[in-house]
Parts: C-alpha cells; sequence; structure tokens
C-alpha cells in the first residue's frame, strides 16, 4: 500500500468529533465486506470439499477409463490389456466383467449391477470405500462348502450395505443371483440361477453403488453369464 492509499484508509478510519458519523458508515461497511468475503471463502471452502470427495467416492467404485467393444465381448483381451498398460500414463489396466442380474432372499428380490473382477489386481485401481463386514480378498479365496448338503460349494460375493439392508442379508447368509438371459431348455429359456455366500459387505458412501452395485469374482463372474474365458471391459 502506498502513501496516498494510506492518507484515504486513515483519513476515513480516524474521522474528526464532527466527522464520527463517517467514521461509524466506514466501520459498518468494513465489516460488511469482512463477513461478506469471509461468507464467501467458506462457501467455496465447503463446495471444493464436497466436489472432490463426491469425485473420489466416484473413482473409487470406477475406473478412470473403461474400454470395450461395441455390441460384443473382448476375446483378445489379454493382447489388449498389455497394449495399454504400454500407454504412457496408464498406471494399472485389469480386464473385467459388467452385467445386470437379479439377487433374490428370503425377504425380496432386487435388480443389481454385477462385476466381475480379479481382487488382487483390482485393489491397485479401486477403492470401494470401508469394508463393514468382511474383506475384499475373499472373491480370490474360491468357494466354500455350504452347510447344506444339496447346495454343494458356494462361491463368495461382495455387496453394498444398502442393498444387505434392503434384502435382509448379513455376512455369511446365502443369495440367490438370477440371470436375464436363462438357459436354453426343451421347455424353452430357464433362468439361470445360482446361489452365493456373503464374503463381505462395503460402505463406498455412495448410495446408488451401495444399493446396486456386487461383486464376483472373475472367473465366477464368467461362468455365471456363460461367457468362457470372455470379458466385457477392461
Amino acid at each position: 500500500m502506498n502513501s496516498y492509499e494510506l492518507f484515504i484508509s486513515l483519513r476515513y478510519l480516524r474521522a474528526r468529533r464532527k466527522q464520527i458519523f463517517v467514521s461509524v458508515i466506514t466501520f459498518i461497511s468494513i465489516i460488511g465486506i469482512l463477513l461478506g468475503v469471509a461468507t464467501l471463502i467458506i462457501v467455496l471452502a465447503v463446495m471444493n470439499g464436497f466436489e472432490t470427495d463426491l469425485r473420489n467416492k466416484i473413482l473409487g467404485v470406477n475406473a478412470h477409463v473403461v474400454l470395450m467393444e461395441y455390441g460384443k465381448a473382448l476375446n483378445n483381451q489379454g493382447e489388449v490389456t498389455r497394449a495399454i498398460k504400454e500407454v504412457d500414463g496408464v498406471t494399472e489396466a485389469v480386464p473385467f466383467i459388467y452385467g445386470q442380474a437379479m439377487l433374490k432372499s428370503d425377504a425380496m428380490a432386487m435388480g443389481v449391477i454385477v462385476k466381475g473382477v480379479d481382487a488382487r489386481k483390482t485393489s491397485q485401481i479401486l477403492s470401494i470405500g470401508r469394508m463393514q463386514a468382511g474383506q475384499m480378498s475373499a472373491l480370490s479365496e474360491g468357494p466354500l462348502l455350504s452347510p447344506e448338503p444339496e447346495q454343494g460349494e458356494l462361491s463368495p460375493i461382495i455387496l453394498g450395505k444398502e442393498l444387505a439392508k434392503n434384502l435382509s442379508l448379513r455376512l455369511h447368509d446365502t443369495v440367490s443371483m438370477i440371470s436375464p438371459t436363462g438357459i436354453p431348455s426343451p421347455m424353452g429359456l430357464v433362468p439361470r440361477i445360482k446361489k452365493y455366500y456373503i464374503a463381505g459387505i462395503f460402505d463406498s458412501g455412495f448410495y446408488e453403488y451401495d444399493s446396486t452395485l456386487v461383486f464376483l469374482s472373475l472367473r465366477d463372474s464368467q461362468i455365471f453369464f456363460g461367457m468362457g474365458n470372455l470379458v466385457t471391459c477392461i
């Protein structure tokens, strides 16, 4: 601040007795500007924090870039994945399955988004938030023998806390997943139904993900959707 600006400031702040009313107005103006600027800074800080938190939650469940082949599955994912990893700036590339199904418990049934992932590699890309129960690594541990002999082995599944709440499911409960495509039979298309055990419940902090998203291992999802060794995305 140069001498001229300092002179003007002191002139209005140090008013004589006859100009005391001008000094009061000056102080009121300063306080008003102070409060306005402080409010603006606080609002901008809150909005920036909200935007950052929202972006981190969205990118925690979704990769920055998803590559897929239009109208069909990828049958050369190994070659494509290696080519993607050689692109400058790419830190990791992992094939996965993306599909839709219906999850059914004794309480009710709901439509879900199914992601089939390699839990060991996907942890380097995705961060689904806090695990409310169980561990994401359970997907790589393989199926467990069901206590009910007629069910045989049950593969693990991870689902969001809101979905678990809506279906009245807890850790280690069993749940049925129904594919919308079905299996050809002499009686026509029969829905593909497979039972899983709840190996984990996650809390991403984002209601849409917590209420609709489930994770399977890559191999289990390929079996469920009848895709062989194919994947839908990288």
